[in-house]
């Protein structure tokens, strides 16, 4: 009992000292150099290796050494996960690493003489082309760059914040567009020029869109944004501070397109707010939804224009000619390109600010549904 203090306050400081080491190795070192899965394989081993030394050592049962053993027989190989699905499809995991940013997979898919491969950030795809002809085989990249060249089609600059697959900036530049790319991880850019043949002549910036915003003096004719962390559109680049220095960034005529998924009908207040906030800032704000409103559930990715020149063929929008759209997503988009929607005048909405933005918290549900989605539409090898 006398010294019940100082035994309780050495075990308080070791443990002090351990919070420390590991907080500042974990964010500072583990993450920065090794896998998650490296990380939980070398200290786990390191605690049984531990645990079976002190029942070895002090103990005497010499018989514990066998469990020392553990992690060389559960241990798990780096090669390229593949597994055949039901179906048919061959799925290959080519590329998977977790940067600051998020997790980061790249997958193959084959059946038959089909090829396709997806980049996925925290589970969530990001794009997808068909390795014979490098085309998006999904739909939204093509209205994001068919819309704002088909209102103003003069445009002979561009900057794309948020590089994916880099289906959008690659298009632009073959229409002589010289185009910016911005993106905040480094491992997605290495990743668009490795697995994705991503190559072009204008600058690759990597930094945070908003700063890049707020520092750099160019102006565009076309200003894209697709920025996704996984699940949503980062708040902080949704405010009416952040979309002023996108204002900021344009020509006389430049045309701001975004891409995100929202909800036109069911608790829609997060994407009305979007176009409330754009609608403080531009003349003119237009909602072009990627898939046909009266069929579904009214939630899906969302293209919304904003401008403020008057463009005279802004009313009736036709695509590019040439343009060429996969086979997957051809009827899709020539079923929506061109089509808006308007909420009506009692929606309830705010403007988005850096004071208050709770996109986070209003969104939660379609966050939810989005990873519903993932889990029934992907196979679960895939995401772990």
């Amino acid at each position: 009992m006398r010294n019940i203090g100082r035994t309780v306050g050495v075990f308080y400081a070791i443990s002090t000292i351990g919070s420390f080491l590991g907080t500042v190795l974990t964010g500072f070192v583990f993450i920065a150099y090794f896998k998650v899965n490296q990380i939980f394989s070398v200290i786990g081993s390191l605690l049984i290796c531990i645990s079976a030394g002190y029942y070895m050592l002090w103990k005497g049962k010499k018989w514990v050494a066998v469990f020392v053993l553990l992690p060389v027989l559960v241990s798990t190989s780096d090669a390229p996960a593949s597994k055949l699905m039901k179906n048919g499809t061959r799925v290959t995991q080519i590329y998977s690493k977790d940067s600051f940013y998020g997790s980061l997979k790249v997958v193959d898919y084959s059946f038959g003489d089909r090829h396709t491969r997806e980049l996925m950030i925290n589970g969530q795809i990001q794009g997808g082309i068909d390795m014979k002809n490098r085309m998006s085989v999904y739909g939204y990249p093509y209205i994001l760059e068919a819309l704002p060249y088909s209102i103003n089609p003069k445009g002979k600059t561009s900057l794309v914040i948020g590089l994916g697959a880099g289906v959008v900036p690659l298009w632009y530049e073959s229409r002589g567009v010289r185009t910016d790319v911005v993106d905040i991880d480094p491992e997605v850019v290495n990743i668009a020029y490795k697995y994705f043949g991503f190559t072009f002549s204008g600058d690759m910036i990597v930094s945070d869109a908003r700063y890049h915003l707020n520092t750099s003096r160019k102006k565009y004719d076309y200003i894209i944004m697709d920025v996704s962390n996984g699940d949503t559109t980062p708040g902080h680049i949704l405010s009416i501070e952040a979309l002023r220095l996108v204002r900021d960034r344009m020509t006389e005529q430049g045309i701001f397109a975004i891409n995100f998924v929202g909800s036109l009908r069911k608790e829609n207040f997060m994407t009305a707010s979007i176009v409330r906030t754009l609608e403080a800032i531009f003349k003119n704000v237009k909602i072009y939804p990627n898939f046909i409103f009266e069929e579904g559930d009214g939630i899906g990715n969302i293209t919304v224009l904003a401008y403020n020149y008057s463009f005279s063929s802004g009313e009736s929008l036709s695509l590019p000619v040439g343009f060429s759209i996969h086979p997957f997503a051809n009827d899709n988009v020539r079923r929506v390109f061109g089509k808006t929607f308007n909420f009506p005048r009692e929606t309830k909405s705010v403007i988005l600010s850096d004071d208050y933005n709770p996109i986070d918290f209003y969104d939660m549900w379609l966050k939810e549904k989005l990873r519903q989605g993932v889990f029934e539409y992907t196979d679960l090898e895939v995401l772990i």
